[in-house]
């Protein structure tokens, strides 16, 4: 069964504002528990919420790459069925865990496995993403017919690029949890460098 694919890109809109309002709500949920008295005391606590502040931007961007990527997927994509419907729920599943795994992450960063989690949850959301694709470009299932190969085969090694950074930040971070979040923070730049430079179509 052929579906429009409008409601789809709308809900995909509308799941990404509030998971990225949520970011933000998380920090501001901080500072009303335990914000400062003083001007000294506010500098203090600004400092201290330094890594609550990075990664809530390094979420944010990598936020923007799954929503840019699957924005340009639809882009190319005709129509829907029932099983990329699915797939798209099974990846706004992952992608809302999100919110709780930045949490985590911000407030025992020291520890391996809030580092892990959160690398976990963007990996399973790259490989959804990836899934998303092959699906709907198999045999031009659900493509536009003029979509050309070349395009079909950009977008699979870009996601295969994305799913391999997010592999290398792991592997890393059995070794060294701290080198690992530092490869996974560089991957929004080094994706977008990436799409640039040899998928611009």
């Amino acid at each position: 069964m052929k579906l429009k694919t409008t409601r789809l890109e709308a809900l995909t809109d509308g799941i990404f504002a509030i998971i990225m309002t949520v970011l933000l709500v998380g920090l501001s949920e901080v500072f009303s528990l335990n914000g400062p008295l003083t001007q000294s005391d506010l500098l203090k606590f600004f400092l201290a919420l330094k890594n609550d502040f990075g990664i809530y931007i390094l979420t944010f961007l990598i936020l923007g790459v799954f929503w840019f990527e699957h924005h340009w997927q639809f882009h190319f994509i005709k129509h829907a069925d029932v099983a990329l419907v699915f797939i798209n729920i099974l990846w706004f599943m992952v992608i809302c865990l999100l919110p709780f795994t930045s949490l985590l992450l911000g407030n025992h960063g020291h520890l391996f496995i809030p580092v892990f989690l959160f690398e976990l949850n963007i990996l399973l959301s790259s490989l959804i993403l990836y899934a998303h694709w092959l699906y709907a470009s198999k045999h031009h299932r659900l493509l536009d017919p003029e979509v050309n190969k070349d395009i079909v085969s950009s977008h699979r090694e870009a996601g295969l690029f994305l799913i391999g950074i997010c592999v290398l930040a792991l592997i890393v971070t059995f070794w060294n949890s701290l080198i690992g979040l530092l490869v996974l923070a560089m991957s929004p730049l080094v994706f977008i460098f990436y799409r640039k430079s040899n998928h611009g179509s």
